[in-house]
């Protein structure tokens, strides 16, 4: 039994889930399968020539919904687009199993990557990939306290590794799967003070992020069972290296049963526990537990999903003395959806759920931000009512609206944290509640051009205050894809994201305020001046981003591409006073094999 719990510990959580993978791989479908599984390595791919950049919006779900402006943002990210020339339009018969691509631009922006998927027999396949993206430039630090710059050029640097591996063996009625990923993330602070007028300067401006994860899962495949079911194992680490050495530790297990009563009704349970574990003396080690009883009906006409979120968390009540959070907490997981005149609908959802802010979601959110263990996020309720049709004509839209509650929402601000060296944007949870609006339209013609807009406005309760500062109050996407020739197709887009005004209070330091002998080696001293707070209405400057791109099909198996962002050098920031770059391309080639 000893052995046994050891294997289980050994497994843990790829990246990428095998679980949309599950079905045994034929040759019409193999090339799919490559790039599912490149696309899961990198889920919030958006374009290699931002430092920054926000996620894509996704359609509403049921169950635990992510709140839409809190989702994967990365510092460095590929073109999705690079995805698409090597496997549109192919005849799938001749699908190959190897992918690769290679994309260089200015500022130094890289993106390289590989897939392999090696069938080693009618049940047992085996996929490998790597990928290499980063940047590294000078750039003009925001004009945000500018007083405290001696020097506004910031050579800035991010490089992200990943090596991914995952395994799977297709019996007669189950589906067994196992996967391991390593990663890494490289890159530096800018220098919000200098040393000589910083209360704590720091030893280095360097940050690592070490990252690897096990998984190991199995999954029904037979019909004929009484009850469905999938489960899995997994343990992921993360470490963090700069100013202090933190290894976060997680043990993760996951399952599902269900059984189906007739042919439109099932019912069934959804369980997570996760159990965290911290290397370092302050960090509180802790145990989550979810369970979602779920039925859902379904027929011609009726989609409904009746269920409810039950979460406990011991952390609860432990971080920092901080507020109080009940330790069982309870939210809706409800759907409707009704069909009529064969392309109208109409929905309601009322869903929520906990949300982990563990080191890998603080570091989706924010890789620059000041890593400490936080209380987690839970979404109490977000409803929403919703009409989407599809009128004819390749033409379809969706118009929505909602409110959100969320307690120990996790935000992100500088309040203070100015006074050390590094520009390190503050990390809080806060109560937050909003009412949003909006609408998605798309219209698509013959094949050969697809545009898509999309709005939505947010109106927030206290929305002056300084944990809002990066809150979105409007953002708008819109994505143009034309093919105008039968090898060429050309991509247009832009975001544009507007942001409250609120009241910042931040601190003023000067080297003629205090004494800091840390600076002369004599060790640290109470004998200084308080620096001042200052209060003041700050509003940082919309996200708008144009940007325009080409891919051209050489043959069946190597395409080139290249993509312009931020075509109109605006000055912008996606993390608190850390720039994006200014008119920027990639280009490159991919190929498959």
């Amino acid at each position: 039994m000893k052995q046994l719990n050891n294997m289980l510990l050994a497994a843990a959580l790829l990246s990428v889930s095998l679980n949309a993978a599950g079905q045994k791989a034929k040759k019409d479908t193999t090339l799919n399968r490559v790039v599912v599984v490149e696309k899961e390595y990198n889920p919030d791919i958006m374009d290699a020539s931002k430092v920054n950049v926000l996620p894509k919006v996704q359609e509403p779900f049921v169950g635990k919904r992510t709140i839409e402006y809190n989702m994967s943002l990365l510092p460095i990210s590929s073109l999705e687009e690079m995805m698409n020339p090597v496997t549109r339009n192919l005849d799938q018969a001749k699908a190959k199993w190897g992918f690769a691509q290679l994309g260089y631009g200015n500022y130094g922006n890289l993106d390289a990557r590989a897939a392999y998927l090696f069938d080693l027999s009618p049940r047992d396949q085996l996929n490998v990939s790597g990928s290499l993206e980063g940047m590294n430039a000078s750039l003009k630090l925001p004009e945000i306290f500018e007083s405290a710059y001696q020097n506004r050029n910031w050579k800035s640097r991010y490089y992200r590794t990943k090596l991914n591996a995952d395994y799977q063996h297709r019996f007669d009625r189950v589906l067994l799967d196992a996967a391991v990923n390593f990663g890494t993330d490289n890159f530096n602070y800018h220098a919000f003070l200098e040393p000589e007028n910083a209360l704590m300067p720091s030893l280095t401006d360097k940050q690592h992020h070490a990252k690897w994860s096990l998984h190991a899962g199995i999954k029904s495949l037979d019909k004929n069972f009484p009850l469905q079911f999938q489960a899995e194992t997994n343990f992921l680490s993360f470490k963090k290296s700069y100013p202090e050495s933190v290894t976060e530790k997680i043990w993760r297990t996951k399952g599902d049963v269900y059984g189906m009563i007739g042919e439109q009704q099932r019912v069934g349970i959804k369980a997570e526990m996760n159990n965290f574990f911290y290397s370092k003396t302050g960090y509180r080690s802790y145990t989550s537990l979810e369970l979602n009883p779920y039925y859902v009906f379904s027929n011609d006409s009726w989609k409904v999903r009746l269920g409810a979120h039950v979460d406990y968390s011991s952390l609860n009540n432990n971080v920092d003395g901080g507020k109080s959070s009940p330790a069982i907490q309870v939210s809706p997981d409800i759907e409707t959806q009704y069909l009529f005149a064969k392309s109208y609908v109409a929905y309601l959802k009322l869903v929520g759920g906990q949300e982990l802010n563990d080191f890998r979601r603080l570091e989706s959110l924010n890789p620059y931000a000041n890593f400490y263990q936080q209380n987690n996020s839970y979404n109490q309720l977000d409803a929403m009512l919703g009409f989407k049709a599809n009128v004819g004509g390749g033409f379809w839209f969706d118009l929505f609206a909602g409110y959100n509650i969320i307690n120990d929402d996790l935000c992100f601000s500088n309040l203070f944290s100015n006074m050390i060296n590094l520009a390190k944007p503050y990390t809080e949870t806060e109560d937050t509640k909003h009412f949003y609006i909006g609408s998605k339209l798309k219209y698509t013609y013959r094949g050969m051009a697809d545009f898509s807009l999309k709005g939505t406005y947010y109106s927030w309760k206290n929305s002056d205050m300084n944990y809002m500062l990066m809150k979105p109050k409007f953002d708008l996407q819109f994505n143009a894809d034309v093919k105008v020739l039968p090898k060429l197709t050309i991509n247009a887009g832009y975001r544009y994201i507007a942001r409250s005004e609120v009241n910042l209070n931040y601190i003023d330091v000067v080297a003629s305020d205090y004494i800091n002998p840390a600076l002369s080696g004599s060790g640290l001293s109470d004998s200084f001046i308080s620096p001042v707070v200052h209060g003041s209405a700050v509003k940082l400057s919309p996200v708008s981003d144009l940007s325009l791109g080409a891919t051209y099909n050489l043959s069946d198996d190597i395409s080139i591409f290249a993509r312009f962002s931020n075509i109109m050098n605006k000055d912008y920031q996606y993390y608190y006073s850390y720039p994006v770059q200014g008119i920027n391309f990639l280009a490159g080639a991919s190929i498959r094999f």
